[in-house]
């Protein structure tokens, strides 16, 4: 929204909604978390399957898990990101295009007008 309607977004961003946002990520994280740390105890009854010498995890057998750990805390946040950058990116490339139209003269320099720029 900072992009594509930034005088609205000021508006709509007060501290309580950065604060719940700022929440919000840290639960998100927090319930992934949780099961990782808490596996042998949850499946288990306390006690580890690994021996202590072992640097394995608890679920290395549970495929589904490590299926949904890998998309939740990889391929989630990164599919947002190419969106959230490719979103800016048109909006950058539609707002570059707009000004074209409205002031071409402003966007071509000569090389004549660079030279007398720099000196």
């Amino acid at each position: 929204w900072s992009i594509t309607s930034p005088i609205s977004y000021m508006r709509k961003r007060t501290q309580t909604r950065v604060n719940l946002a700022i929440v919000a990520i840290w639960l998100c994280c927090a319930v992934y978390v949780f099961p990782v740390f808490l596996w042998h105890i949850m499946f288990h009854d306390g006690v580890r399957i690994n021996p202590e010498d072992v640097c394995d995890v608890e679920f290395s057998m549970n495929l589904p898990f490590k299926v949904t750990s890998s998309t939740v805390s990889f391929w989630v946040p990164l599919a947002t990101m190419i969106a959230t950058y490719a979103q800016i990116f048109y909006e950058i490339r539609k707002r570059t295009r707009r000004k074209s139209r409205s002031h071409p003269s402003s966007t071509t320099t000569s090389a004549a007008d660079a030279e007398s720029l720099i000196t």
